[in-house]
């Protein structure tokens, strides 16, 4: 136990007081209070000082001994061993002492709440006020996608002290973070400041509360003190403020001018020379097929970033030819950010150096330099679906609104404080709880958009219509599958017109479009849209109420009649009270779909929670005990819908005596199309009238809430119909779409049945490098001792390859099963077992997997084809010596679409039409992005013996790239593999 005390003189001034205590506690569960023991506290009291400058007054730091030992997994990640704590204090034994110095001083912490929470399993009462870094990193510094205590520090270029994942270093650290942060707070401009104080006057128990009130005080002090200057950085953002905007525009939103449209280059030609041999073997190809107006199959093994190449430069040809924009869809936001961020500005500097004459080297250089950053020879963004961009208009309505829940008032803070930061007002960028929930209160839907007659688009400032205006004079635009399709279902909004798009990971698209193509209609879903018509607040004791039909006396003017009013608020009150009675049936129905979804698995045992919709479901006596609830319910929301029109038919009707009648039209109209589409969307789940549509009813694994859901029994036609046929050329390309050497399985099941093929063969030889380990005495999976032979022979391997080991499993259930299995045995050998969702967040299990030499990594399904555990340049490689595979990823029998499309007799043999190569494609995309992530020579140990006894074995094996194969026992597994790796 250490005290130390900085008692400097003139550490006082006539300021007021701000004094604080940073605490940071280490404990052998990680983050989770309920898991684990105290094992470090440290506590540094500080002062805040002018220019937020952190003066240590006194600091105190201890290590505590708990009463398990320390795992091994802690003490490699904190550097506290189990002999460092023997003699330590116990808890109970510095509890005085820790009272004492925390006294009744605000407590800064980063996830402070998580250190409240370790204490309190102590029964150690903590009152003092909770000051999280977090949170106040999410406020002020809004953009980031990592909020990491390491991660902001970075962002502030504030350097480590000491050790990570020590007390005393971390509490250093956020007392540093904490500091910068009111920085950067108190250069807010005071309208800003003003209007969150004035918010937060209704979070009377939000702590960061009293943060704010201290900045407007602050700079009130300094506008006093130096003659009403203030803060330099608050005055000019206030004078950019009153500049821009209106006196109640707190936002500073920039008007932007609406982009030159793209003209026609025919002369242009793209220098396919340049590229390297993989790329051009790819965009050659590609040029051809768009020539010619054709779709296209392309399989391209390998690096994402070559493709990624390959699709972009021959359609940035036709797209600067043509003057029109092409659209390019990649699977996932990593893709997408790595196309924009990297492979689109290699092309803009090549295409920069072609276009530039070489008469003068070191003139030519700058200038090659300027024109790629100034002028461009092609223009590329990105854009997303209409949901993701914020709706300034709600924002406005939402802000005034009475009667907002502490969840959403915050949400109001969040946003104020983003907005003047924003060029895109993307909603991805900031970090909402409950996002989904909250953030469309406030987003651009569509139905919800005024359009031409909104104030914030007639003065060029609405995020939506600025991205589609971006969009429209764009060659490039990079985008998300989801997007395409929900573009091509008429549901999205923001794409242009394009006859090219070039689609990546093709693979995926079919579940895309079924998710795309389907619904999902949970609680949250149904209870929110009642929220936002009408809500009573019942949380308070005044009262009151919120929601579009609450504010509905704003449409009425100061000399709108007694004649006109009566009326209206007698179709308003008769809605308001309709709300109530559909909010109890809806109620009732969620209730008794969850206990049945909950005894149906009870008594089958299934663990998954998935109950199938369909004839035999509705026939079953089950459902017949809850079937008069739907009824109530269908018969509750139709008559809303009704009471609504009704409405707003009696609103129309005096439409010239109201005030904003094309909002309120808009509004009304919205949510009458609304109740009646979700309607319609639970009816067919519940009588059994779409058959081209598969239902069912899921928990969701956290809440244990039921959600019901649906997906089209097939997407080829959809496809076909809705983007196939109104497109000149659909190129799809993916690392892998065949199936033993065939494109027929992928090209059936998207419909795509005009297209041409190109299958490119991998760019390294695996088989020399490589060895496929198969044993032939292995339990199948459904036999007795699989479960004890996988965890054996795990431990047997990682052991033979000292630690560098990459294990995959098709379950979560069977991965904790070996977690617990292999853990202890192997880190007696100091060999660290890490696992995905057990520990910690996967960009932290990842970062120590890649940071450590003698480490075994466990991993499900859902990784499997994951692009950011790949070619990532900003940690080490993921890479490792030995992969495991424990089992073969067959779908489910209990997935109601598989299930679905299995009985559907669309295949005489389903098993080895449809399922078989569904999984071969679902395993080679894995095995061959893990291949390519093996730097030299590697093993991979499939565990499942299927595929060396079942017919189908060579199928599967040919469709995946030649290694050098071996079939032999599991006796001489761990022989072969040290010889192969070369290890003595």
């Amino acid at each position: 136990m250490s005290v130390d005390r900085n008692k400097k003189q003139g550490y006082r001034d006539n300021h007021p007081a701000r004094v604080y205590v940073a605490l940071d506690i280490e404990s052998t569960g990680g983050g989770e209070a309920d898991q684990g023991e105290i094992i470090e506290v440290a506590a540094i009291r500080f002062r805040l000082e002018e220019g937020s400058v952190a003066r240590v007054l006194e600091r105190w730091q201890t290590l505590v001994r708990p009463r398990n030992p320390i795992p091994y997994k802690i003490s490699h990640l904190t550097g506290i061993r189990q002999t460092d704590v023997e003699h330590a204090p116990t808890f109970s034994e510095i509890r005085d002492k820790l009272q004492q110095f925390l006294g009744n001083f605000p407590l800064v912490g980063h996830s402070i709440e998580s250190d409240f929470a370790f204490l309190s399993r102590q029964e150690f009462r903590v009152s003092n006020i909770p000051l999280d870094t977090y949170e106040l990193a999410t406020l002020i510094l809004p953009q980031m996608g990592n909020y990491s205590l390491v991660a902001v520090a970075n962002a502030l270029e504030i350097q480590a002290n000491g050790e990570a994942h020590r007390a005393l270093a971390d509490t250093y650290m956020a007392m540093n973070v904490f500091a910068a942060l009111l920085g950067k707070l108190e250069e807010l401009p005071r309208k800003v400041i003003n209007e969150v104080n004035r918010i937060a006057s209704n979070l009377q128990e939000w702590p960061l509360r009293r943060l704010f009130e201290e900045a407007s005080e602050i700079l009130a002090r300094q506008e006093r003190n130096s003659g009403g200057l203030g803060s330099l950085g608050a005055l000019l953002k206030q004078q950019l403020s009153e500049k821009q905007g209106s006196d109640n525009d707190l936002i500073f939103l920039v008007s932007e001018d609406k982009p030159q449209p793209l003209q026609p280059r025919p002369d242009f030609k793209f220098p396919y020379s340049e590229l390297n041999e993989r790329v051009a073997s790819a965009s050659l190809p590609i040029r051809a097929i768009l020539d010619s107006n054709q779709h296209m199959l392309l399989e391209m093994p390998g690096n994402d970033h070559t493709r990624a190449m390959g699709l972009l430069a021959p359609a940035i040809e036709v797209a600067v030819q043509s003057g029109q924009s092409v659209v390019i869809a990649a699977n996932s936001e990593t893709q997408r950010d790595r196309m924009l961020n990297k492979a689109i500005p290699e092309l803009q500097k090549l295409l920069a150096t072609q276009e530039t004459p070489d008469d003068n080297f070191i003139a030519t250089k700058e200038k090659r330099r300027r024109r790629s950053e100034e002028k461009p020879t092609f223009i590329a963004n990105t854009v997303k679906h209409q949901n993701s961009y914020i709706c300034l208009r709600r924002w406005e309505n939402f802000r005034n609104m009475e009667g907002l829940t502490s969840d959403e008032l915050k949400l109001l803070i969040k946003v104020l404080l983003w907005l003047p930061n924003t060029t895109n007002g993307d909603g991805a960028e900031l970090r909402i709880m409950q996002q989904e929930r909250l953030w469309s209160r406030i987003n651009t839907q569509k139905g919800l958009c005024l359009a031409s007659h909104c104030q914030y688009n007639q003065r060029h400032q609405c995020f939506y219509f600025k991205a589609r205006d971006r969009a429209e004079a764009s060659h490039i635009i990079v985008t998300d599958q989801a997007l395409v399709l929900a573009d091509a279902a008429g549901q999205a909004g923001t794409l242009p017109h394009f006859d090219y798009t070039l689609i990546d990971d093709a693979h995926h698209l079919e579940d895309e479009a079924g998710r795309q193509f389907g619904s999902a209609i949970t609680p949250n879903t149904l209870f929110d849209f009642l929220d936002w018509i009408y809500r009573p607040v019942t949380w308070k004791t005044e009262g009151g109420s919120s929601g579009f039909l609450s504010t509905f006396f704003r449409y009425f003017g100061d000399d709108t009649s007694t004649e006109i009013k009566e009326p209206i608020n007698s179709k308003l009150s008769a809605a308001i009270s309709h709300i109530e009675i559909c909010r109890s049936s809806t109620d009732n129905l969620l209730r008794d779909l969850t206990e049945l979804v909950n005894q149906i698995n009870q008594d089958s045992g299934q663990g998954d929670g998935r109950i199938r919709l369909d004839g035999k479901f509705y026939s079953s006596p089950e459902w017949g005990s809850i079937a008069g609830t739907w009824e109530v319910f269908k018969q509750d929301w139709e008559e809303l819908y009704y009471h609504l029109r009704d409405l707003r038919d009696e609103a129309h009707n005096f439409k010239g005596a109201l005030l904003n009648t094309e909002e309120m039209m808009l509004d009304l109209n919205y949510y009458i199309n609304q109740a009646n589409y979700l309607l319609n969307r639970l009816s067919p789940a519940f009588d059994g009238s779409d058959n081209a549509q598969v239902h069912w009813m899921a928990l969701h694994p956290r809440t244990q809430l039921v959600g019901i859901f649906s997906a089209p029994l097939q997407v080829d036609s959809g496809l076909r119909h809705m983007l196939f046929n109104h497109k000149k050329s659909v190129v799809l390309a993916s690392p892998t779409m065949t199936t033993d050497g065939d494109f027929k399985f992928l090209r059936n099941r998207l419909g795509l049945h005009e297209a041409k093929e190109l299958r490119l063969h991998p760019e390294r030889d695996y088989a020399a490098t490589t060895l496929l380990y198969l044993p032939n005495d292995m339990p199948e999976p459904s036999q007795p001792g699989y479960q004890k032979s996988i965890d054996q022979h795990i431990i047997d391997m990682v052991k033979g390859c000292e630690g560098r080991m990459l294990a995959l499993f098709t379950s979560n259930s069977s991965l904790r099963m070996t977690y617990k299995a292999v853990q202890r045995p192997l880190e007696q050998q100091n060999i660290l077992v890490l696992g995905m969702g057990l520990d910690g967040t996967r960009r932290s299990v990842l970062n120590r997997f890649k940071n450590t030499p003698h480490a075994l990594l466990l991993s499900t399904l859902g990784h499997w084809d994951n692009p950011e555990l790949f070619n990532d340049e900003e940690n080490s490689a993921l890479s490792f010596s030995v992969l495991a595979i424990t089992k073969l990823p067959f779908d489910p029998p209990s997935d109601p679409v598989f299930a679905a499309r299995i009985e559907s007799r669309q295949y005489n043999d389903p098993f080895l039409q449809y399922s078989l190569p569904r999984t071969i494609l679902r395993f080679k995309q894995a095995y061959e992005r893990l291949l390519e992530a093996m730097p030299g020579r590697g093993v991979v140990v499939v565990l499942d013996s299927r595929l060396t006894r079942r017919a189908y074995g060579p199928t599967f094996l040919n469709s995946l790239p030649a290694l050098r194969t071996k079939h032999d026992t599991l006796t001489h597994l761990v022989p072969e593999l040290r010889n192969w790796l070369e290890l003595s």
